[in-house]
């Protein structure tokens, strides 16, 4: 039987919900818009990773090099500790099929207080898989549920649903889902929606 603790490291009581840190990086916005409506749905804390090199400006050349040769950035320092949470919500734009700079920076950084986890994506094309691989890499453990969004269904509103689902699995005990086989709910609109999944052991 499954035992989830809180951050305290005592059992989590039946009906209590688990302290919740959203970070994230964002350039053009997509990312920051889907981190706010998960932080906002599930009642977590948000955080902004911040490149302190400033590479920030879309369209700077030296994020892309940085995402594709693997490579991190300078950030500024966390306001929040990951290890005084019972989840952490990890989100990245996708960078020619690549985890952002900033943010593999952040996960080597902080992997070694990170208990659970989940992972989102926004991205203009695909690389989702890729991406969720090498952040599981860099983490050394496994997400729980996993989200990827497409730009062009945030602009349209159509990725609703699948943030939906994503919030509402992140809000429940670990044990609850695990015996359940990987799901996707895709968002409304076709060619390519937003899928959130739900990781299978």
């Amino acid at each position: 039987m499954d035992d989830p603790r809180s951050r305290t490291g005592q059992p989590l009581a039946m009906g209590t919900m688990p302290r919740i840190l959203v970070v994230y990086h964002s350039r053009t916005g997509f990312t920051q818009t889907v981190a706010r409506q998960i932080a906002r749905g599930c009642g977590a804390d948000l955080e902004r990773i911040v490149d302190a090199a400033g590479h920030e400006r879309p369209g700077d050349w030296r994020c892309t090099l940085n995402a594709i040769l693997g490579r991190g950035t300078g950030i500024a320092p966390s306001r929040h500790a990951p290890g005084d949470y019972d989840l952490v919500v990890v989100g990245t734009p996708v960078w020619c099929w690549r985890v952002a700079a900033p943010v593999r920076s952040w996960l080597q950084r902080h992997r070694d207080e990170l208990r659970r986890l989940a992972f989102f994506c926004t991205q203009n094309g695909a690389g989702q898989d890729r991406v969720f691989r090498d952040m599981k890499r860099l983490c050394g453990r496994a997400p729980e549920h996993t989200l990827a969004v497409r730009d062009r269904d945030i602009i349209r509103r159509a990725h609703r649903s699948a943030v939906r689902a994503f919030v509402t699995a992140l809000q429940q005990p670990p044990g609850l889902l695990r015996n359940h086989r990987r799901r996707r709910l895709a968002a409304l609109g076709g060619g390519g929606p937003s899928v959130f999944q739900e990781q299978a052991d």
